[in-house]
């Protein structure tokens, strides 16, 4: 069963080639406690069972999440449990950022967390997303793959954009064709390919 914050139509749309399997869906802290005080509506639960969905569908769905690290009132089993999701889900990109407040907000009032424990906190959790998203590019190495030449890149070569919108430079492409690639190598944040001739 999809859950109530998901629509099978949704799932449907992503059916289409025209789509990428992407899904950027930011969660922003793996506590349920945080996430009420976050006034964020939904839960860890909920979150858990929408990217279930996605990848029961799609096998090389393309997941990047958010999360803020430091929120108000979130002592070390709070983070723990933000890692423990993080772990879970395995998220291709994460973006993390720390807590700053917004003037004006609820949460500008509340106690902040020590800020030397934020950077130590942000520091170990982005190392370790940064390794998940490496563990998760090694996937498609070896792997022959479409995907359409949508930019130069920035050292050279072009992007392609595969079907789940993962970037793999190539050193000769023409912006706009569809090719046929080989991934030959991963790095953190993209992919290295060959095209076939």
């Amino acid at each position: 069963a999809t859950s109530k914050r998901i629509t099978p139509e949704l799932l449907e749309a992503y059916e289409s080639d025209k789509i990428y399997k992407f899904l950027h869906m930011p969660v922003q802290s793996g506590d349920d406690g945080v996430l009420a005080a976050m006034r964020r509506g939904y839960t860890t639960r909920e979150f858990m069972e929408i990217i279930e969905a996605f990848r029961e569908r799609f096998e090389d769905l393309y997941l990047a999440t958010d999360i803020i690290v430091g929120f108000p009132g979130e002592g070390k089993q709070e983070f723990m449990h933000t890692c423990e999701l993080i772990e879970e889900i395995k998220a291709d990109k994460v973006n993390l950022t720390r807590f700053s407040p917004m003037p004006g907000t609820d949460a500008a009032k509340m106690r902040r967390v020590d800020g030397r424990e934020v950077k130590r906190r942000s520091k170990m959790l982005s190392a370790r997303c940064r390794e998940i998203g490496y563990e998760q590019n090694k996937r498609y190495v070896e792997r022959v793959m479409g995907g359409l030449v949508v930019e130069e890149g920035k050292k050279g070569g072009y992007v392609v954009r595969l079907p789940n919108y993962k970037p793999a430079i190539i050193l000769d492409g023409k912006i706009g064709d569809f090719v046929t690639i080989t991934i030959t190598d991963a790095h953190r944040t993209y992919l290295l390919g060959e095209a076939l001739r």
